[in-house]
């Protein structure tokens, strides 16, 4: 099957985690950016008279009820009569209602009262739950504090497993959408026991519908596994804490290794225009996959073994069953190839099986092993041609017949 392991409790579920806690800083506020022609010098303000406070080692909490809920620390704080407020050496901590603590801080920030307009800018460093870090240049608030905008690349570490970077960071509190666009790159930190990648234009969490989305030329790796598409989907279940479904879409192409009991490797691959995997319920197991072609095109699922040894499965549609986790049957519709060949020499076929529908079973070390052909079959070998109505083929076995 698929590598959906490549999916599960690690980099997608993680990146769970680092959206909820930096949306979770913005909860308590509701801020945005005021456009503002260049502000005046501290001496300007002051020969004007428009500097109201000047001073140094400000510090401001705000509670509920008898419960700090946030603390703001400053270096030094000017403001003027519009309520204006220019800090420099931000210190900001924020108390969740869960008892989680969220730290920012950043070298200088511009706050207005009245519009609850703010930007936070230079070295900006945030820092929450679950080992969540990020780090930008600049991090500002539009649209009413609906939106939170990087003006700068950001890089993000977090569960003390995972680094990214993106081009631009975009949250809607509001509606709890998290989004990550550009050049976007997610990796496990070096060393670790089970190395993960995903590269993706963009990138988008909607949490309250628990739905995740990665477009534009994505690629998810675990180790020697790989899929490919131009758009990936992910469903989690209402805790968050597992996957009922993925849908990748636009050109999809999977690779993935399994060892058998006797550890011979094969090699899965898959090619389609459509692939969707719906996952056993209560379990991080996948239960069916679906896998559609292109019209006029077909899907293809083959497997490799240590010898170069392919069989190919060619149709305009492909179902997977697995059982535990492992691929064990793979029914084919309409224009179905199931073909045989060295995979160094692909156009010297040893065995070619066509038919309108086929059935095949899956050995324990992912290999076809018997297929059941209905419809108009074709059954070739070497120079044998045969054909009828129903057939049975054994590619362990070499044994094949026709009714």
């Amino acid at each position: 099957g698929v590598s959906v392991k490549a999916l599960r409790r690690g980099l997608l579920l993680a990146l769970v985690v680092f959206v909820a806690a930096v949306v979770g800083l913005y909860v308590a506020g509701r801020m945005q950016r005021a456009s503002q022609a260049p502000r005046a010098t501290e001496g300007e303000a002051e020969r004007r008279g428009e500097l109201v406070l000047s001073g140094k080692g400000f510090e401001y909490g705000v509670t509920e009820g008898d419960r700090e809920v946030a603390r703001i620390k400053a270096r030094k704080i000017l403001s003027d009569r519009q309520d204006n407020y220019e800090l420099e050496g931000v210190d900001l901590t924020m108390q969740h209602d869960d008892g989680s603590e969220y730290n920012l801080v950043s070298d200088r920030a511009t706050v207005n009262l009245e519009s609850q307009a703010a930007t936070f800018a230079g070295n900006v460093h945030f820092r929450g739950p679950n080992e969540v870090e990020m780090t930008a240049e600049g991090l500002e608030l539009r649209d009413n504090g609906k939106l939170l905008v990087s003006s700068s690349p950001v890089d993000f570490v977090f569960l003390g497993r995972f680094a990214g970077r993106a081009d631009r960071l975009r949250i809607n509190p509001d509606r709890n959408v998290f989004v990550l666009a550009g050049s976007v790159e997610v990796d496990t930190l070096p060393g670790d026991s089970s190395p993960m990648s995903l590269r993706c234009r963009r990138f988008s969490f909607v949490r309250n519908q628990h739905l995740m989305r990665a477009d534009g030329d994505t690629i998810l790796t675990r180790g020697n596994d790989r899929l490919r598409s131009r758009g990936l989907t992910v469903v989690l279940t209402p805790d968050e804490e597992k996957i009922e479904f993925i849908h990748a879409r636009w050109g999809v192409e999977g690779e993935l290794e399994q060892e058998d009991e006797d550890g011979q490797t094969s090699v899965v691959r898959l090619q389609g225009r459509e692939l969707a995997i719906q996952f056993e319920a209560g379990t991080e197991d996948p239960e069916t996959a679906d896998l559609t072609a292109n019209p006029g095109r077909v899907a293809s699922l083959g497997v490799t073994d240590q010898a170069g040894l392919e069989r190919l499965i060619r149709a305009n549609h492909l179902v997977g069953d697995f059982e535990s986790g492992a691929l064990r049957r793979a029914q084919a519709f309409t224009a179905v190839e199931i073909s045989e060949f060295l995979r160094f020499s692909p156009d010297t076929v040893m065995r070619r099986a066509c038919a309108d529908e086929a059935v095949a079973m899956i050995s324990s070390s992912g290999e076809l092993s018997s297929v059941e052909l209905d419809g108009t079959v074709m059954l070739q070998e070497q120079s044998v041609v045969a054909f009828g109505n129903r057939a049975d083929a054994n590619f362990e076995t070499e044994l094949m017949q026709l009714e």
